[in-house]
């Protein structure tokens, strides 16, 4: 277990002087130590020396590993979700959740322009196609593109969304509804309600009713997700593209559902973390795998991380807390 590397609950105030409750990190290998962007309660921290601290905890040499970003940003921001351009690491997108969404095309300005004054939960940036840029513009599913890159403005993201409630029948879902540009094919795109969708990420026009790939992961099953059906929180995707004919069946084949925790929305599956590996065959009633009771083998037992606090695992786990991050070997 890495020690806490901010400090933030050592009762030392804090010295690296990071906002705690973190929502986001990224992470970038480099020819000398890794690129590190933390997104919290109070705004973007970068790490240029992997988070790289030698001194004892509580040391004032905290605050020399992280750099804050938040220049105009304002340091009452809170950062839901943030993408950055591939080629340009100046280039930042931010969700600010009830503050909406902005940017930046320089690190470190005195300004981040808002883009939307709607609810600013997840954004991306097409890293294929970085001129295409997405943003959360209300409560639940709300997703507008922009084609401008750097030069979109707030006038680009009001008005009807690319993609909106009409285009996953009207589904209940968290207020800050999980979506994500397929890492393997980012011209489709991934939402989460109380079920998984993969459709176009250029239109909304184009979305059948068809493009749902589970069924409703749990609760009553109805035609759509209701109050009463537990809501996902996070979505992940890997695997080799799987190139079909049909849009939904197309990307990544290995997909993951987060749930939403028990008391915020995941209901009798609060934090159960479901997956399939098959999404290039999924459908509207396909039954996804719940790990949470599935028989995983992991060093010791039989349940899903069975023995954690003793078995050892092939690959390190990083655990995001409120205040800390730390990493399990």
């Amino acid at each position: 277990m890495l020690r806490n590397t901010t400090n933030a609950l050592n009762g030392c105030a804090a010295p690296a002087q990071v906002a705690p409750a973190q929502h986001a990190i990224a992470t970038l290998a480099t020819a000398s130590q890794p690129l590190i962007y933390l997104g919290n309660d109070g705004g973007l921290w970068r790490s240029t020396d992997g988070v790289n601290e030698q001194s004892t905890p509580c040391s004032t040499d905290d605050a020399t590993h992280f750099q804050n970003l938040n220049g105009g940003l304002g340091s009452l921001a809170e950062v839901i979700s943030f993408a950055q351009h591939p080629s340009d690491a100046g280039t930042v997108l931010v969700g600010l959740g009830a503050n909406g969404t902005a940017a930046t095309a320089s690190l470190g300005a005195s300004s981040w322009p808002q883009l939307s004054t709607g609810e600013g939960g997840t954004v991306g940036i097409d890293q294929t196609n970085p001129s295409l840029w997405y943003v959360s513009t209300a409560a639940g599913v709300s997703i507008r593109q922009c084609s401008k890159g750097a030069a979109c403005s707030s006038a680009d993201f009001v008005g009807t969304p690319t993609i909106g409630p009409a285009q996953v029948d009207e589904d209940d879902s968290v207020i800050d509804a999980p979506w994500l540009l397929d890492p393997a094919l980012p011209s489709n795109i991934l939402i989460g309600t109380c079920r998984v969708w993969r459709g176009p990420a250029s239109g909304g026009s184009s979305w059948p009713s068809s493009n749902a790939i589970s069924s409703l992961l749990a609760g009553p099953q109805g035609t759509s997700c209701v109050s009463t059906n537990p809501a996902l929180r996070s979505l992940a995707a890997g695997g080799l593209i799987n190139n079909a004919s049909t849009v939904r069946d197309s990307g990544s084949p290995v997909l993951y559902a987060g749930m939403a925790g028990k008391l915020d929305g995941g209901g009798s599956v609060g934090g159960h973390l479901y997956s399939i590996t098959t999404a290039g065959t999924a459908s509207s009633t396909t039954t996804w795998t719940d790990l949470a009771t599935s028989p995983v083998t992991n060093g010791q037992g039989t349940s899903f991380n069975s023995g954690a606090s003793t078995s050892r695992r092939s690959q390190p786990i990083l655990m995001m807390r409120p205040g800390r991050l730390s990493m399990l070997l």
